[in-house]
């Protein structure tokens, strides 16, 4: 199938044909027809919201602060010389439906401005709702090009106004087309038109409404992007964000016309409908005597012709279609693909693959995404677990043989082949690590561990003089670590690179920071995670880079982390909610990261919002594993671990444990033993000593000390997954009639938590809990009341949060009431 036909699930086949029949239909026939149709409920519900569109008018106000236009001559209801806030009415710029556009000037003297004043007509207060969010999306943007806001108030009449900076140019397909500019200099301008976008982005704003009258270029060559009227925070409820003004067909995405939610995709479409326009002179939609209908059935099915196509066909067009032929064809229909999930990811990736088209590179539209760091692609492609020299050799195969293409395609590029070089080096290393240590006499197979360690230890020796390869090296190594859950072995490979690569910022560094963050957050050294996350984070927030979107969401996830492990909670839920938002947009609705949001912010509302909150957010993240069938993978286990506990705390433990038995038969069976195994058996002890499960309980405990005895799963004895199994082993050794097992295995614990832990957290709060359990289980009833009684008050504070489901049980039994 062509990558431009409709949309492949063939939902748009019966929705066209209902349409086309009503159209050809009068006007006060269609309601009938509609509601005599046999068609499903979906299709008619679509197709009513079409003919709405089609039947109502196409424009709201345009710009609101260009020069003068056409719309102008209808009488203004501001004389001039009119006085609103600090400023005086000079002319009227514009009318639309909500309102009027003034220039003016400043009425006290104070200093000459020439600004554009929105004013509210009488008759829009319907709309007033809008007018506000547009002045709140302004006030929240400061960027070169975007029209500023400077003033805003209510008028004399009562009717609401705002002040913005006044543009004084021409949209940028006349002001190209005025000066017959050249490919380079168009190119140029739309490079500064996809940074104020990507600014906007980045500040969670979709403009929704990018079309040449809505950018400017002023005469000094400034691009000004105009009118946020319809603009959305996608911090918005997701429901309103299905809430779609009416906009011209013409510049409108296929999702707008359908009424389905907007997305950054929808922003990256209208630039590929302004690149089309700056490169064929024409929109792709421009035929003459076109109808409304005939259009929006073109748009909707997705097929634009190439740009060079339409300026083969003219006698002078702006850029000469051999010019546009290849890789500015592939561009722009990338960008104005029908579904949005197969558009560029990001405004930054459209603009980076015209970078590559300026500098004589492959562009992605064309061959895809190659030459990446070895870091990145293992990351995407290796399964971690005990790894066999057989498979590294097959991904090594298949990675070399991209390597080849990415040289063949990309050949111009030295640096790539120069980072290629480094990456076969490393893959050549790993793979004479492995080599070296699947070839040792061993009853049992080589594990991921020994072959980190033996790869980290000789890194010195095998790279000596060669700071590339090492630092590669380095990164990967640490990287299989981060993965299997061993931060302590990870921090000090991460620090080493990090102090190899100097003061000096980048792209390198801050995700250096950002992975030794990862790993100071789980070794708790959270005073220098939060100092090496807000570096990474506030990289990421400006890079140009095309994957700077995905990277910040992996920073912001860390940063909230360890805001919340500093008691910073309301900070941290908002960051997690900001995730979650941008994530829908960056990755898409039911894409693995954005459950892993999700369920990082479930697990957090347990304790700020309650069970039913964190029902919500983790029943929609596991939907989407499910949906997606991506149980069984990492993020579905993180996931499956998450909603656990979700479901444990809100009173439902037998079906936290069905989903905890899947998951831990998955991980043992697809990635073995690990520190997350470890913390799937912990969450299962839970829920079954909530429904009084004890001896299953010890069961699941005797696995786990099984696993740790075997040498599986290295855990340190002060980490928090091992004070947490042991703990658990004291409560069910107490319950069990063991006082005495249960009080050798709680004194072992106890110092640990006393030294490390402050007597609000959850581990403290565990801990004196069982601690009561124990003194009750030595007849030691006073003291374990009086032990109990500490942890009531701390709950009773507010200070931790509710107490969760399984406390009140315990406290029933000891305190007797």
């Amino acid at each position: 199938m062509d990558e431009h036909q409709a949309d492949p699930s063939g939902e748009w086949t019966p929705v066209q044909q209902l349409l086309d029949e009503l159209l050809d239909l009068p006007a006060d026939l269609r309601a009938q027809a509609l509601a005599r149709s046999s068609a499903s409920p979906v299709v008619i519900q679509r197709v009513r919201d079409l003919l709405a569109a089609l039947e109502g008018s196409p424009d709201y106000l345009e710009s609101a602060i260009t020069a003068p236009r056409s719309n102008a001559s209808a009488p203004a209801s501001l004389a001039q010389g009119a006085i609103v806030g600090s400023w005086r009415i000079e002319r009227l710029l514009g009318r639309g439906g909500m309102g009027e556009v003034y220039l003016a000037a400043r009425s006290d003297g104070a200093f000459e401005q020439q600004v554009a004043i929105k004013l509210v007509s009488p008759d829009a207060v319907a709309h007033l709702d809008r007018f506000h969010a547009e002045r709140r999306i302004l006030a929240s943007l400061e960027h070169p090009g975007i029209a500023r806001l400077l003033d805003g108030g209510v008028s004399a009449d009562a009717r609401p106004y705002m002040v913005m900076e006044y543009v004084d140019g021409q949209d940028i397909v006349s002001w190209c087309r005025d000066r017959r500019l050249d490919l380079g200099d168009r190119l140029s301008l739309f490079n500064k038109v996809c940074a104020a976008v990507r600014y906007a982005h980045s500040r969670l704003v979709v403009h929704r409404d990018l079309k040449p009258r809505n950018i400017f270029v002023t005469a000094r060559g400034d691009v000004k992007l105009l009118d946020f009227g319809v603009a959305r925070m996608l911090e918005a409820e997701s429901d309103a964000a299905r809430t779609q003004p009416l906009l011209t067909p013409e510049y409108a995405s296929p999702e707008q016309l359908e009424g389905e939610p907007v997305s950054l995709a929808t922003d990256v479409y209208a630039l590929g409908l302004l690149l089309f326009e700056l490169l064929a002179g024409v929109s792709p939609w421009a035929t003459r005597n076109s109808s409304m209908p005939a259009l929006v059935r073109r748009i909707l099915a997705g097929d634009p012709p190439a740009p060079s196509k339409i300026a083969a066909q003219q006698e002078s067009p702006p850029v000469p279609a051999k010019a546009i032929r290849g890789d500015l064809d592939a561009i722009v229909l990338k960008a104005l693909r029908r579904e949005p999930e197969r558009r560029y990811d990001s405004v930054a990736a459209l603009a980076d693959d015209l970078r590559r088209h300026r500098e004589h590179q492959g562009v992605l539209a064309r061959s895809g995404e190659t030459g990446y760091l070895l870091r990145r692609f293992l990351r995407r492609h290796w399964v971690v677990s005990a790894f066999s020299f057989a498979l590294v050799l097959s991904i090594s195969i298949g990675l070399l043989a991209a390597l080849r293409y990415a040289r063949e395609a990309d050949q111009a590029r030295i640096h790539a082949e120069q980072e290629n070089d480094r990456i076969v080096a490393v893959l050549s290393y790993l793979q004479h690590m492995f080599r070296e240590v699947s070839s040792a006499p061993s009853d049992q197979p080589a594990s991921m561990r020994q072959v980190l360690e033996r790869s980290a230890n000789e890194l010195a020796t095998s790279f000596e003089g060669k700071p590339d390869e090492k630092a590669a090296a380095l990164s990967v190594i640490a990287d299989f670590y981060i993965e299997i859950g061993d931060h302590d072995a990870a921090a000090p490979l991460l620090e080493e690179l990090l102090a190899s690569l100097g003061d000096q910022p980048g792209e390198q560094r801050a995700h250096t920071q950002l992975e030794l963050a990862t790993c100071q957050l789980y070794m708790r050294r959270l005073d220098e995670g939060q100092q090496n996350i807000e570096a990474a984070v506030a990289w990421f927030a400006d890079s140009p880079a095309p994957k700077a979107e995905v990277d910040l969401l992996r920073a912001y996830d860390i940063q909230a982390k360890l805001l919340w492990e500093r008691d910073e909670r309301e900070r941290s839920i908002d960051i997690w909610r900001r995730m979650v938002s941008l994530s829908r947009l960056v990755n898409g609705p039911d894409h693995y990261r954005t459950a892993g949001y999700l369920n990082s912010l479930a697990v957090r509302l347990l304790d700020t919002e309650g069970p039913q909150a964190a029902l919500e957010a983790g029943g929609e993240a596991w939907s989407i594993m499910e949906r997606t069938q991506q149980q069984n993978t990492v993020m579905g286990l993180a996931v499956a671990n998450g909603y656990s506990i979700v479901l444990r705390e809100a009173g439902k433990p037998d079906q936290a444990e069905a989903v905890l038995h899947q998951a831990i038969a998955t991980m043992r069976t697809l990635y073995g033993p690990s520190a997350r195994l470890v913390a799937l058996y912990f969450n299962l002890v839970v829920a079954q000593l909530m429904q009084d499960k004890t001896r299953e309980a010890l069961d699941a405990i005797n696995e786990v000390e099984g696993l740790l005895a075997q040498g599986g799963v290295t855990l340190k004895p002060d980490s928090e997954g091992m004070l947490r199994m042991s703990l658990s082993r004291a409560r069910v050794e107490s319950r069990l009639g063991n006082a005495g097992e249960a009080r050798r295995v709680f004194d072992r614990a106890q110092p640990v938590v006393a030294q490390s832990y402050k007597p609000d957290s959850p581990t403290w709060l565990m801990a004196s809990t069982v601690e009561a359990e124990v003194l009750f289980a030595e007849k030691r009833s006073v003291e374990a009341r009086q032990a109990l009684q500490r942890v009531i008050d701390v709950y009773a504070s507010g200070k931790a949060g509710p107490a969760p489901p399984d406390f009140e049980p315990v406290r029933k039994r000891i305190m007797g009431k």
